[in-house]
């Protein structure tokens, strides 16, 4: 509904930390996941930035990149999560 997503909205601009804790509450293994492809992608592009080419982020670098970071995510949190259960 429309009332949902506005306080969802103001829930991330106005309280990112509890918004992301509820992402990692309500959908863990996603949330994860895209958040260690944000790291991986934004490591790429601080890492070409220190290349000092001046030219242009390779963007196709950084999404793959980002894919590697999601898919090592996800990877992850079903190891760590298989393990806390033993």
């Amino acid at each position: 509904s429309a009332e949902w997503a506005r306080e969802s909205e103001d829930a991330m601009l106005f309280h990112p930390v509890e918004f992301y804790q509820h992402l990692l509450a309500s959908a863990p293994l996603p949330t994860k996941a895209l958040t260690q492809g944000l790291i991986w992608g934004a490591g790429d592009l601080a890492a070409q930035s220190r290349e000092g080419s001046g030219e242009a982020p390779a963007l196709r670098r950084t999404a793959s990149f980002f894919a590697t970071g999601v898919g090592s995510g996800a990877l992850w949190t079903t190891y760590y999560d298989a393990a806390d259960a033993l």
